[in-house]
């Protein structure tokens, strides 16, 4: 619960819903992600000593219950349906497809695809040609507010040894799952006396000087 007040605290993503989201009859999701958005503001500006849990909170008198945004979320993605536990990553990743669907520029999209009829990859490209090309292509079907807050692009590159040739690959991702660096201090956590849940390890790392330019690195790190 609250997975979609993250998103909602994204600055550019609620301004939008604030400000100049208009509703859409095909809309999968953006609608009433629309109302839970303006409610939570709401609610803000009226009363700002509330915690606001917008699903049940006794003492506040602005809660409310975002049962039609669940309803409408579970008809479009089944799985979290069911009354059980889900991974709230999956959950995110599902929530953002849909909108990033819904808010989707055809113009743009359109844009894109005659710029990418007069264009043609090849390996002779730099990497810095290819990966804009590789980026055009995805923005042909993919051109949204929401690709252009969360959307990025991975460049991976494999090196023959024997003879130095490089091939390049070009991948598209709305999120990073980032790991934590190794470092000698983690060495303990291998065999550790009690299990450590993940905010645990997660603020211990943190005490160690562990930032997300640190997991940045290590996710981007060269393997062998």
């Amino acid at each position: 619960r609250g997975k979609e007040r993250c998103l909602a605290h994204t600055p550019a993503l609620s301004e939008y819903f604030l400000d100049d989201y208009v509703q859409k009859n095909d809309a999968k999701i953006a609608n009433e992600f629309m109302e839970v958005v303006r409610e939570i503001y709401r609610e803000t500006e009226e009363d700002e000593d509330c915690i606001h849990n917008y699903y049940f909170h006794g003492s506040c008198s602005a809660a409310f219950s975002p049962r039609t945004f669940v309803e409408r979320f579970t008809s479009e993605a089944p799985i979290f349906g069911d009354g059980g536990h889900h991974d709230c990553h999956e959950f995110i990743r599902a929530l953002v497809d849909q909108l990033s669907d819904d808010l989707k520029d055809m113009t743009r999209c359109r844009e894109f695809k005659r710029r990418l009829e007069s264009e043609n990859m090849s390996d002779e490209m730099s990497i810095r040609d290819q990966a804009e090309s590789s980026w055009e292509k995805h923005l042909a079907t993919n051109s949204s507010l929401v690709t252009d807050i969360f959307g990025g692009q991975l460049i991976s590159t494999i090196r023959c040894e024997a003879c130095g040739h490089e091939k390049h690959s070009f991948d598209p991702f709305m999120d990073l799952s980032l790991p934590f660096p190794k470092s000698e201090q983690n060495a303990s956590d291998i065999r550790p006396r009690r299990r450590l849940s993940l905010l645990s390890m997660a603020r211990r790392r943190e005490s160690q000087g562990c930032s997300l330019q640190d997991c940045m690195v290590a996710y981007t790190d060269c393997e062998e």
